[in-house]
Formats: structure tokens, C-alpha cells, sequence
């Protein structure tokens, strides 16, 4: 704790404009962790327990401690967390948001797979193709 805490104090985090916001399991079952990363440095900024928009305040918080600005953060990329969403607004009110690939990803595949399921019921001759279609692909 002390070396990370020595280290921690001397970090400058006025030049930061763009910040990745997601969560990782601390540990088995509903605990997490927020972890937030300088996008344009490649470096880890701050850590902190939980998935809420309060996570986003404290991360705030922590910037301005190490000479960052709330206001001069231009870009969070996040989940679709509507917690997320709610508290880079709040506290981060002049980035853009962005939504992680991913999430994205998973999305269209979904809205895919929910056409191609509708398709299968009203034309019996595509039922059991769903994989055919990837073959060549």
C-alpha cells in the first residue's frame, strides 16, 4: 500500500482527454470492480469497487486529485450500462460517449439471430441452415 500510494501521488493526470470505463469481477458471484484506463496513454488511471454511476463521481474525484479536469475529459468509450451512461454525463459532462465494440458486436448479432429466427418460422426450407450460411464465409 505504501509504494502504490507513493507512486499513485506523484502521477499527473492533466493531458488525460479520453477515458475506457468497464467493470471486471472481483470474484465469484455480483462483486466488481470499475476500472478506468487513459485511452491515449495506454495506462491504467483508477480502480475502484462497484458498477454505479457513483463509481464515475469518484473517478471524478480522483482526477481532480492528480491535476486532471472532469470538464476536459472529450471522449468516454463504455458499455451500454445505463449507470455508466448516467454518471458520464453527471460527472464527465463534456466527453462523448462512445460504446465499446463488443457490446456492439453482441447486439447486431442478436438482432441478427432474432431476424433469422422469424424467417425460419414463415420458410420451412431454411430451418435447420442457420450454420450452412458461414460455411464459405
Amino acid at each position: 500500500d505504501h509504494y502504490v500510494g507513493a507512486a499513485r501521488a506523484q502521477e499527473d493526470y492533466s493531458e488525460v482527454r479520453a477515458v475506457g470505463i468497464d467493470e471486471t469481477a472481483a470474484r465469484r458471484g455480483q462483486d466488481y470492480i470499475t476500472i478506468f484506463q487513459d485511452l491515449d496513454a495506454r495506462r491504467l488511471l483508477f480502480a475502484c469497487p462497484g458498477r454505479s454511476q457513483s463509481t464515475v463521481a469518484r473517478f471524478a474525484e480522483d482526477l481532480r486529485e492528480h491535476g486532471g479536469e472532469p470538464g476536459s475529459i472529450e471522449a468516454a468509450c463504455i458499455d451500454m450500462s445505463k449507470a455508466y451512461i448516467a454518471g458520464v454525463q453527471r460527472h464527465l459532462p463534456q466527453a462523448a460517449i462512445t460504446f465499446d465494440a463488443f457490446h456492439l458486436v453482441k447486439l447486431a448479432n442478436e438482432a441478427v439471430d432474432e431476424v433469422r429466427r422469424a424467417e425460419v418460422r414463415s420458410e420451412s426450407a431454411l430451418k435447420g441452415t442457420r450454420w450452412l450460411w458461414l460455411k464459405d464465409a
